[in-house]
């Protein structure tokens, strides 16, 4: 596997007036293609401002990140969102579906954003990345009419909707019940494994750690695990 994501001394501190904090401490670490990471700690660590930067959502105080070996610091806001719209896929723990859109319509949105699909083209791949996370059948339902763990499967159907390298995953699972929150897992699982895709999902949950091939654990801003899971 290729490494496509590298961070170099990266952190960030927050200051105002005397006060300094920082929420991620001098960070070095590479991502491979088709890896399935999980980025554990206590609560404070770090764990999502560390994910955040990861995925072009915040900016480093100091150090770089690297997509496929292009430095990132010095691109401006608008190069930043055309990485992430292009490449980047995001769920959270809590869906952000727009409550008055179908759940296809919903999926649909990344798409409009990128501008490169018919309507035809893009309700055509939105229904076949609903029948990937099994909800096809919810398609023209709205978001207040599923339940939990369906509107997670809709959120991970939209992140794949411009078929990007990278999934960036933040207590996806907090929300849910064990049940949903294993299938969640085994979703995020698959795309890494079956479609290559870089998965990166932050978690206070040690048992859906231990499901992923690798696991990133933090404390006070700082890396201090990095490790193959035993089962990987």
């Amino acid at each position: 596997m290729s490494i496509v994501l590298e961070t170099i001394n990266l952190s960030r501190i927050l200051q105002e007036g005397d006060l300094k904090v920082t929420l991620v401490d001098n960070i070095n670490l590479q991502l491979a293609s088709g890896e399935f990471t999980a980025i554990t700690g206590p609560s404070g660590s770090g764990k999502s401002s560390l994910l955040y930067l990861l995925g072009l959502l915040d900016s480093p105080t100091q150090g770089d990140l690297l997509i496929n070996g292009q430095s990132t610091t010095q691109l401006s806001e608008e190069e930043r969102a055309w990485i992430r719209l292009n490449s980047f896929g995001f769920v959270f723990q809590f869906h952000f579906l727009l409550a008055e859109l179908t759940v296809l319509e919903n999926v649909m949105v990344p798409m409009r954003q990128l501008g490169k699909l018919t309507r035809q083209v893009m309700g055509k791949r939105a229904l076949e990345l609903l029948a990937a996370v099994g909800i096809a059948d919810q398609s023209y339902k709205r978001p207040a009419q599923l339940s939990g763990g369906q509107r997670q499967r809709v959120a991970i159907a939209r992140a794949l909707a411009n078929d990007p390298q990278f999934i960036f995953a933040d207590e996806p699972t907090g929300a849910l019940d064990t049940k949903n929150a294993n299938a969640v897992f085994d979703l995020l699982a698959g795309l890494a494994r079956d479609q290559g895709k870089t998965v990166a999902v932050v978690t206070h949950d040690e048992n859906l750690a231990s499901k992923t091939w690798r696991r990133l654990r933090m404390e006070d801003g700082r890396l201090i695990d990095n490790n193959l899971n035993k089962a990987a």
